[in-house]
């Protein structure tokens, strides 16, 4: 499988993460309904840890390092934006 890009490149190519979440079969299965159930929420987590420790394994001390760092900033990126979006629908306790 040819390797897919994760940012802009100058070919002319979509990245991977550019527009990706409509076309996830994950998150077109789990809005369909257009809901998120908690349930979809709990599926979606295990499906990720699965991925996570499949690929674990397969990574050598210093990329485990570097994918582990990687992995900390999304999560508070993650923590962030939920931050923010629950200070806007006034459910912050900011």
């Amino acid at each position: 499988m040819p390797r897919r890009a994760w940012f802009d490149t100058n070919d002319g190519k979509k990245p991977t993460f550019g527009g990706t979440l409509p076309r996830l079969e994950s998150w077109q299965k789990a809005i369909e309904d257009g809901v998120i159930e908690p349930r979809e929420v709990e599926e979606q987590r295990a499906r990720l840890l699965a991925m996570l420790r499949e690929l674990e394994p397969l990574l050598d001390d210093a990329l485990h390092e570097r994918v582990t760092r990687v992995l900390e900033e999304w999560t508070v990126l993650s923590a962030m934006q939920t931050t923010v979006l629950l200070e806007e629908f006034g459910g912050g306790a900011g």
